[in-house]
């Protein structure tokens, strides 16, 4: 049984990774996004 390194590993090599890649990448250069992710930032890491 592969252990969960591997199948990472594969994962990040494997045609879809690169997709999915530029696909986060596209979505990050909108500025919309990227107000959506500080807010999320925000919220989070004011935790107690």
């Amino acid at each position: 049984m592969p252990t969960l390194m591997r199948k990472l590993t594969e994962l990040a090599k494997s045609p879809q990774a690169g997709n999915a890649i530029a696909k986060a990448k596209e979505q990050a250069a909108n500025p919309a996004n990227r107000r959506r992710l500080e807010q999320l930032k925000a919220r989070v890491t004011k935790r107690p």
